[in-house]
């Protein structure tokens, strides 16, 4: 009569509230406003980091932006490698001088 079986879902697959056997809406998100993939509409997951783990800022859950820096100082993640690289650069650079 009311238009649902007596599982309580109607023909498209839905409860009177909208949603299916598994809890997802008509847009695939359930009633917390996540989809099956763990994001929300805006797409960020209930920590607030979308599908590439970044922040609505840019930033990871460590402070650091896809470029690696991070939020605070600017400093890279990998600033200490980088930094010993360019001092073998350096060196090298030296060591090519003293040939010529």
């Amino acid at each position: 009569e009311d238009g649902y079986n007596k599982d309580g879902f109607n023909e498209d697959g839905f409860d009177e509230d909208g949603f299916d056997e598994d809890g997802y809406n008509k847009d695939g998100f359930n009633e917390d406003g996540y989809n099956k993939d763990g994001f929300n509409e805006d797409g960020f997951d209930e920590d607030g980091y979308n599908e590439d783990g970044f922040d609505k800022d840019g930033f990871d859950e460590d402070g650091f932006n896809e470029d690696g820096f991070d939020e605070e100082d600017g400093y890279r993640m990998d600033s200490t490698r980088m930094d010993t690289t360019r001092m073998d650069s350096t060196r090298m650079d030296t060591s090519d001088q003293s040939k010529t």
